[in-house]
């Protein structure tokens, strides 16, 4: 768990049997009521990675994960939890149950 912006932050690694490699991630984010804002399941395919978790505690690792606000007048985001090298994938997702993913404009030709 985590908390930040006022938020709490579950998240739950699903591993393969066997050789432990993280396939999916579960993420919950919680108001400060417990109300349930964001549950999502993070993945990747072909080319892609779960990147790894970032923690405040160590400041020699690279950051990966954020969350605040970027866009005037719009929710707070959080990213970056995937990588992907042969797609379009969404830049970050909106921290509210209204909005979901911003996905930019892209040409997947590679």
């Amino acid at each position: 768990m985590a908390e930040a912006i006022g938020l709490r932050f579950y998240i739950q690694n699903y591993e393969t049997p066997g050789n432990n490699e993280i396939i999916i991630r579960h993420l919950i984010i919680l108001d400060s009521d417990s109300n349930m804002i964001t549950n999502v399941v993070h993945g990747y395919f072909e080319g892609g990675m779960l990147l790894p978790l970032s923690s405040s505690i160590d400041d020699n690792k690279e950051i990966f994960q954020w969350v605040g606000s970027i866009l005037k007048n719009e929710p707070p985001v959080i990213f970056d939890f995937s990588s992907e090298a042969f797609s379009c994938r969404p830049l970050f997702q909106f921290i509210h149950p209204l909005h979901e993913y911003f996905i930019p404009r892209c040409d997947c030709r590679h």
